[in-house]
């Protein structure tokens, strides 16, 4: 069936194309062309196709998905797309969700800016936390209901005019305890430009003649200021559960950063949230928080330490250590090495590349001095030759007992047969309680690989 869709800029002619297969499955092509000699833009109504994404089926790249608000895109003179709309799991892995707001605000009347009353810390556990909470991607138990919510510290930390408050939040639910790290912030009205702190906000606050928002204080630039401050200084705040110490590494000294550098953020709504001081600076705060020594602290100072130059070097770390004295990571700080995004989406698509090289019949050496099979050899070549580098640095003699040798017996051998044989048992059973789910050539494919349960195991 074809199906007009009807811009109001009559430039571009817009359509779909729906074939319903025997199976019932149906698939959409979406094509739109500019009939001008000059670019256009067109505004397309799709809304009931909301949450697909629209895959451009010349070069296979996956475009933003659809949203409830007309589809915006830019056409060259003469300029044409055919997409196929496909379901979500098919999303460009650089597409991020826009940040889920709060519906209504509670009001919060402070006397001071560094401080909570008593009646501040009920509003928030009570109403505020238990709505915002669920919306922040960083938060893992959306799909349970929270018993309770105590903000277990509240401690003043940086600029005393604009000071914020770093606390960890105790949530209970499912018969669990967890930790998160949320530092509470104060925007006031007159910084109501600045788009992330404000979609950040958890409540209204009012402080005499001033009125704001109390934000995520992540999202604040004065923030980062305050964190590599804090580096320098060798701060330590005691709080309600042990101390939070600022610990700075030797590599810190060298740092230069201008007086107010610019700071952005990759992503306030991930696992963890990091900022960009100067594009030389990594801060990373860590959301969900627990006791214990964390692998990437104790791996990367190691390395740093070690002079290792193929990673972000260590700058410091921020932890809490609780009154058992065990340490509770709270942030990274390091070094930030720009780069062209994760390596397994980057093979990724050099792999799709080369497939779609092959299916064109070769490429041409004028257009591309290196094929996409060339490129992913050098690089495998690379990365193999930085891991045995990194390898010789960890193995290298220390008085580090965590790094220090171990010898290997067979029982720790038999543990780990044992161990990699039941992750593939729970792997195989749960292929097959899939199988009815699958298209037929891929439950073909399933079939032989449940045949071969012996010979992998």
């Amino acid at each position: 069936t074809l199906k007009m869709l009807a811009p109001s800029n009559r430039r571009i002619l817009a359509y779909l194309r729906e074939f319903t297969g025997p199976d019932g499955q149906t698939e959409i092509i979406f094509c739109v062309a500019n009939v001008s000699r000059s670019a256009q833009a067109a505004e397309l109504e799709m809304s009931q196709y909301a949450g697909m994404v629209p895959v451009e089926m010349v070069g296979g790249s996956a475009f933003p998905p659809i949203g409830q608000l007309p589809y915006l895109l830019t056409l060259p003179p003469y300029g044409f797309y055919w997409f196929q709309l496909a379901p979500t799991n098919q999303m460009p892995s650089w597409h991020q969700e826009p940040v889920e707001t709060m519906p209504d605000f509670q009001t919060l009347v402070l006397k001071r800016l560094d401080t909570l009353t008593a009646a501040n810390r009920r509003t928030l556990e009570a109403e505020s936390l238990p709505a915002y909470l669920p919306k922040r991607r960083w938060f893992a138990a959306k799909d349970v209901a929270i018993d309770s919510i105590r903000i277990s510290y509240c401690v003043p930390f940086g600029d005393p005019n604009r000071p914020v408050l770093l606390s960890e939040l105790c949530v209970e639910s499912a018969g669990r305890s967890d930790l998160y790290q949320l530092p509470l912030g104060f925007l006031d009205e007159s910084d109501f430009g600045t788009a992330l702190p404000q979609q950040l906000a958890l409540a209204r606050v009012r402080r005499g003649p001033q009125v704001g928002l109390m934000t995520d204080a992540f999202a604040l630039e004065q923030f980062s200021a305050a964190v590599i401050q804090g580096l320098r200084d060798e701060l330590v705040l005691p709080c309600s559960d042990g101390e939070i110490r600022f610990v700075p590494m030797p590599q810190l000294d060298d740092l230069q950063l201008p007086e107010q550098p610019e700071v952005r953020f990759i992503s306030a709504e991930q696992s963890n949230s990091s900022a960009i001081i100067d594009n030389k600076v990594m801060i990373k705060l860590l959301r969900r928080v627990a006791a214990g020594i964390h692998p990437e602290l104790e791996m990367g100072g190691f390395l740093t330490a070690r002079g290792f130059a193929h990673i972000s070097g260590m700058l410091g770390q921020v932890s809490r250590i609780n009154k058992q004295g065990e340490p509770v990571a709270l942030m990274v700080i390091q070094h930030f090495l720009d780069s062209q995004g994760d390596a397994w989406v980057w093979t990724l698509n050099n792999l799709d590349r080369a497939v779609r090289d092959e299916i064109a019949g070769g490429v041409s050496m004028h257009e591309n001095q290196f094929s996409a099979l060339d490129e992913l050899q050098a690089f495998n070549r690379l990365l193999g030759q930085r891991l045995g580098e990194m390898h010789m640095a960890l193995a290298a003699d220390t008085d580090d007992a965590a790094f220090a040798y171990e010898i290997t017996s067979p029982a720790n051998v038999e543990q780990w047969a044992q161990s990699i044989s039941a992750q593939l048992e729970q792997a195989l059973q749960r292929i097959d309680e899939h199988r009815s789910t699958l298209e037929r050539r891929d439950a073909a494919a399933v079939g032989q690989l449940l045949q071969r349960r012996d010979q992998l195991l």
